[in-house]
């Protein structure tokens, strides 16, 4: 009997028995964070698909109100493609600021000409105040957060233990997201270190942003929290997917008499919260520090060109489209 835990595999559970599970082993991706970027793009943030979903909708509710219910004679004289035009520019014209001539209308349609205005104004007094705050985000880079990421990655590679879980798994891997993880040692973006000398590969690759470390979430968060521990930095992190869970427990000879026993009395421990409470007790000091790292910091510093870039794409994409609806009005006003 091997009291140490060991991992369960099918090529092991077809060599030995093996106990009740007294721990349970997942891998994570230990990688190094990017260094502090601008998003470009962070003007468009506040603009998310339901925010332009809600405000077509409702320009389409009004528009095909004011038509309905609009009785004003002057109105009513136009041809009903042209009248819709109209109401449908006019519509645009507040949204673009460009000013609004809705008096010649009935009192109940400017009243409702008048609530999409003041719709309009509290959507861009809120975006401008979110966009204030967006220029002033810097955000950390976390790129790799799953295996499909490391293998999209152009140049990102893979540290491993050898003869561990994770190795043997994707070494024997014949299908799958595995079989192509396996297929990076092919391009040398596959590295294997020996067993306990994980540092090594640490220091090496991972440390300078080249590789990401696949291991148990248990050494993960140990490697994170040593790190912290010598640096006083949160530099590494742990990406959000969970790869190849597995069971751990005490490997016994094929059909051992004792096997229902050990389970019987592992079963107990376990429904007592004794093997949970291991796990607790083990946990290295400054276990949390880094397990709520931010990844978005706030900055006072001079605008630039890159970090503004995106709010002028929104400003040039404005003025397009109110040269279009200038146009639009100039045609339809001529007929």
């Amino acid at each position: 009997m091997v009291m140490a835990p060991i991992c369960q595999t099918p090529a092991r559970t077809e060599a030995v028995g093996f106990a009740w599970p007294v721990a349970r082993v997942s891998g994570k991706l230990v990688a190094l964070k990017e260094g502090i970027e601008i998003d470009p793009w962070g003007a468009f943030l506040p603009l998310t698909p339901a925010v332009w979903l809600g405000l077509v909708l409702t320009l389409l509710a009004l528009w095909i109100i004011v038509l309905a219910v609009d009785t004003y004679k002057t109105e009513l004289a136009k041809p009903w493609y042209i009248r819709a035009a109209d109401v449908f520019l006019q519509f645009i014209r507040i949204l673009l600021v460009q000013g609004d001539n809705s008096s010649q209308n009935s009192v109940l349609t400017r009243y409702l000409f008048g609530s999409w205005a003041c719709l309009v104004a509290v959507l861009i007094w809120s975006y401008n105040c979110n966009l204030i705050a967006l220029l002033a985000t810097r955000h950390i880079g976390l790129p790799i957060q799953s295996l499909q990421d490391l293998i999209d990655h152009p140049n990102m590679g893979l540290v491993l233990q050898k003869y561990s879980v994770f190795a043997s798994a994707i070494e024997q891997a014949e299908t799958g997201i595995l079989k192509q993880v396996g297929a990076l040692r092919k391009k040398g973006r596959l590295v294997f270190v020996e067993r306990g000398s994980h540092q090594e590969g640490l220091d090496k690759y991972v440390s300078k942003g080249t590789h990401v470390f696949l291991t148990g979430h248990g050494n993960a968060n140990e490697i994170v929290t040593q790190h912290y521990s010598k640096t006083g930095r949160c530099d590494l992190y742990i990406a959000k997917e969970t790869i190849l869970p597995y069971g751990c427990s005490y490997i016994l000879k094929k059909g051992s008499p004792l096997l229902p026993a050990i389970n019987y009395k592992l079963g107990l421990l376990e429904n007592g919260g004794f093997l949970q409470g291991m796990g607790a007790k083990d946990a290295p000091v400054n276990a949390s520090a880094c397990k709520n790292a931010p990844n978005k910091i706030t900055v006072m510093e001079a605008f630039s060109v890159a970090s503004v870039q995106g709010m002028f794409i929104v400003l040039i994409v404005g003025l397009m489209f109110a040269t279009i609806s200038f146009f639009l009005e100039l045609l339809v006003g001529r007929r």
